[in-house]
């Protein structure tokens, strides 16, 4: 995990995740770690709880002035609707509520923590979702 300087002053949501301005000094930007990212998640799957990796490496790439990598996205709440269809309407499929439901420990809003706990969910929903049921990639 790193941190990436997104090169703004403008910072709306540092209370809820912590990331700060003097956090990002120094870190790569964007435009640097984008082909390390590329080369390491090539050809895999990779996993999003909700859209928001996705939307975010989009919106990335346009201020950036290139293309979205065409990576194979799923997205972790969709797989846990399927392994815990009693979760609807009874707290829903959040990192949060999974969270307690399945017994994780995690620091929610930590972009590691939140990858590290949506890995799970999927891992543990694999073990009790049928190998026939399809996946869908996140639109």
């Amino acid at each position: 995990m790193t941190f990436v300087d997104p090169e703004t002053d403008f910072w709306l949501w540092s209370g809820l995740h912590g990331i700060t301005a003097g956090k990002v000094r120094g870190a790569p930007t964007f435009m640097e770690i984008l082909p390390v990212l590329e080369t390491a998640l090539n050809g895999a799957i990779i996993y999003q709880h909700s859209g928001f990796d996705r939307s975010a490496i989009a919106a990335a790439c346009s201020n950036a002035g290139c293309i979205a990598p065409s990576w194979s996205w799923r997205n972790s709440v969709q797989v846990a609707r399927i392994a815990w269809p009693e979760l609807k309407g009874n707290g829903g499929h959040g990192l949060a509520h999974l969270k307690l439901h399945l017994g994780l420990e995690f620091h929610h809003h930590d972009a590691g923590e939140d990858a590290r706990a949506a890995a799970e969910v999927v891992l543990r929903a694999e073990g009790i979702t049928p190998t026939h049921v399809p996946y869908r990639v996140a639109t």
